[in-house]
């Protein structure tokens, strides 16, 4: 019985990411957050690998749909804006469907390669961590250095990086709060 409630909720899943793909302003990460308030209820009701189905085709189908308003309708989500430009102008020439082919391509790709990557970086990141731990603080402080000297305006890059780390430490500062980065890491 618990595989037809799979196979159900893949299935819808699937259905409500080519709703959240095509339509603007409608993102993964509303339904997710929404699924996530009512988890407790749901939970009742449902398995928990039945909702992490549905949320990951949810999650794949939108990532292969988002481009289509992107590309004919000229709505990206906040994370496809740079890819706008190139489609934009393929659209103009005529050729916004060998637009749409080539990003969705690319988008599989990806996918496939990440597959594959995914055990190697287990393997990697957990002989590398410890042995990178000490000095993370000291290259991230570099990093951000070189970020913020390559920047045009330099003091408004290390003012918003000011800015962004006295947030970041207020927000993890904040008593019972489970989850600080999602809700200020999210776009919605």
């Amino acid at each position: 019985m618990m595989y037809l409630e799979v196979i159900f909720v893949l299935f819808l899943g699937m259905i409500i990411g080519v709703f959240t793909g095509i339509v603007p302003g409608i993102h993964v990460n509303l339904i997710a957050t929404t699924l996530f308030a009512l988890s407790p209820i749901l939970l009742n009701y449902l398995e928990p690998l039945s909702l992490a189905v549905f949320i990951i085709s949810l999650s794949v189908v939108h990532s292969f749909l988002d481009t289509i308003p992107s590309v004919y309708l000229g709505a990206p989500e906040n994370e496809n804006a740079l890819s706008v430009l190139p489609g934009q102008k393929m659209l103009l020439r005529g050729e916004g469907y060998q637009a749409v082919k080539i990003t969705i391509l690319g988008t599989y790709i990806g996918m496939i390669i990440a597959i594959f990557l995914i055990p190697l970086f287990i393997l990697i990141a957990n002989k590398i961590y410890p042995l990178l731990k000490p000095y993370l603080i000291y290259l991230l402080v570099m990093l951000m250095a070189y970020m913020i000297l390559k920047e045009k305006q330099k003091f408004w890059s290390f003012f918003l990086f000011m800015v962004s780390g006295t947030l970041g430490i207020v927000v993890f500062s904040v008593p019972n709060l489970n989850e600080p980065l999602f809700p200020m890491l999210s776009d919605k």
